[in-house]
């Protein structure tokens, strides 16, 4: 099994492609070359402005020499990977672009933190960040008034793309639980948006062709951490790659 093109998996903002022996795509790589695909992971800035780490996907995805790739954007990457296709000319090498909790419309989350941070804080944290060659700006470019009145109208659908979107869903208990480093997220998103993964909303991940609600967390659905979650995301990827390979991309 193959689809035409190779899929190259997109890594949110804070990740990694791979740390010692870990990936950032828990074990999905390895199962999904196992399952007969061609899969590649880029190294992006774990924090920068959208527009450097779209600049990074366009890079990346230029040196691999293939015609064109399907794109697998988590979190901040699915975002990031539009910018790449729209203002840097990507789409002349995607195929597709596939969005897995993304936050299209920005997160309330980040606007309420912003809004109690006193401005002497975010000095400080951009200017720690910045020693470590980060980018406090990413932070506020997740917010929902960035990303609607901003971001969204700067940076348009191309038509030969074919854009898909899945948005993810967490609760308070049950199996799919969010974990506690999420919680206080949950409750704003949950106050101010709605259902949501710990992260981002149902209704902000929603871009293009939504193919749907995945119960997991934000980290969950990607196997993190380290496996301990109840979604089956390798079953979930293999059978995105399978919708592919159906569709003939």
């Amino acid at each position: 099994m193959a689809t035409k093109y190779p899929l190259v998996l997109i890594h949110g903002a804070g990740g990694f492609d791979r740390m010692l022996s870990f990936t950032y795509f828990y074990k999905i790589e390895a199962y999904l070359r196992e399952s007969g695909y061609t899969v590649l992971v880029p190294h992006l800035t774990a924090y920068a402005r959208i527009e450097e780490r779209a600049a990074e996907i366009k890079t990346f995805v230029e040196s691999l020499g293939y015609e064109k790739v399907n794109l697998f954007g988590h979190s901040l990457g699915g975002v990031d990977a539009r910018y790449a296709i729209s203002k840097l000319g990507l789409h002349e090498r995607v195929a597709s672009l596939t969005t897995i909790s993304a936050p299209h419309h920005g997160s309330m989350a980040v606007d309420v933190i912003l809004g109690l941070l006193p401005c002497k804080v975010c000095e400080l944290a951009d200017k720690a960040m910045k020693k470590i060659g980060w980018d406090f700006d990413v932070i506020i470019q997740m917010s929902k008034n960035y990303m609607d009145k901003v971001f969204n109208p700067m940076v348009p659908d191309v038509d030969d793309v074919k854009y898909y979107s899945w948005s993810a869903r967490a609760s308070l208990w049950g199996r799919n639980r969010v974990k506690p480093f999420m919680l206080q997220f949950y409750l704003i998103i949950r106050a101010t948006e709605g259902e949501n993964d710990g992260m981002v909303s149902i209704k902000s991940a929603k871009w293009g062709e939504w193919l749907g609600i995945l119960e997991g967390d934000h980290y969950g659905i990607i196997g993190q951490p380290l496996g301990m979650t109840n979604f089956d995301y390798l079953g979930f990827f293999l059978s995105e790659a399978r919708r592919l390979e159906k569709e003939d991309f």
